[in-house]
């Protein structure tokens, strides 16, 4: 329960701010250091004083492989709320998970997970550029994959919940475009096939920068035609192709 209204509460500040911002000092700053290429620091919440006014700001700072990561909590009210209405800050922010979405001859964006609970987590990408922007895309879920469109203005990326049904792992998924120009996401239909977290998708892959192609669970030729009969069989599976235009 507690947990529970910890993730309403993140939904109710999305409501209030579901993006930001329209600052002129960025977010996201990175600094380039050396350090080791595998292993990860622990991310530490420093508290810094302006010297112009000698105002108290609040800092995260995450050590990845050659970078140093250091996020402004002024600038992403999301994420500064649900710190301050912890008790263990310090125990949240060490299970927090800084992952670096790569953009081929850009500036790379930042995929932050937190507020994890059995498996399932929140999700926030960050951008380090000066309008230090951030944005929610989804709660109670696990990163799965992402990629980039053909013309690098896009990220696809791909969210999966379990659950356990009669002694069985139950995997669904989310699929989500994301506009990385208009800084939000690109809505995705389709008639037949629900992408929220309703069907298992196996794979998400770019056609051109108008359509992406899905592998998805098909229910069609089985007796029990539900995601639960879909995992007890030889999970066949079928192509589609959306348009992101329509």
């Amino acid at each position: 329960m507690k947990r529970f209204i910890v993730f309403v509460f993140i939904f109710f500040i999305v409501l209030l701010t579901a993006c930001s911002s329209d600052k002129e000092e960025a977010a996201v700053t990175k600094e380039t250091i050396a350090t080791g290429s595998t292993v990860n620091e622990e991310p530490v919440l420093e508290e810094r004083t302006e010297n112009s006014d000698e105002e108290k700001k609040m800092y995260l700072e995450f050590t990845i492989p050659n970078e140093q990561v250091t996020i402004n909590l002024d600038y992403v009210p999301i994420l500064d709320q649900y710190l301050q209405g912890l008790e263990d800050k310090q125990q949240a922010i060490q299970q927090m998970e800084l992952m670096k979405m790569e953009v081929p001859e850009m500036q790379p964006y930042y995929l932050l997970e937190f507020s994890c609970y059995e498996n399932r987590c929140s999700y926030m990408l960050l951008d380090q550029s000066e309008e230090g922007r951030s944005f929610l895309l989804t709660d109670m879920a696990k990163f799965k994959q992402s990629s980039i469109s053909p013309e690098k203005t896009m990220m696809m990326l791909l969210f999966e919940r379990q659950e356990s049904k009669k002694e069985k792992q139950i995997s669904t998924h989310k699929v989500m475009v994301f506009d990385l120009q208009e800084w939000k996401p690109v809505p995705i239909e389709s008639e037949d096939y629900p992408l929220d977290y309703t069907l298992p998708i196996q794979q998400a892959s770019w056609v051109d920068n108008e359509r992406i192609k899905l592998s998805l669970a098909d229910f069609t030729q089985l007796e029990n035609p539900s995601t639960e009969g879909w995992f007890q069989s030889e999970k066949p599976v079928k192509q589609i192709e959306i348009n992101l235009n329509n």
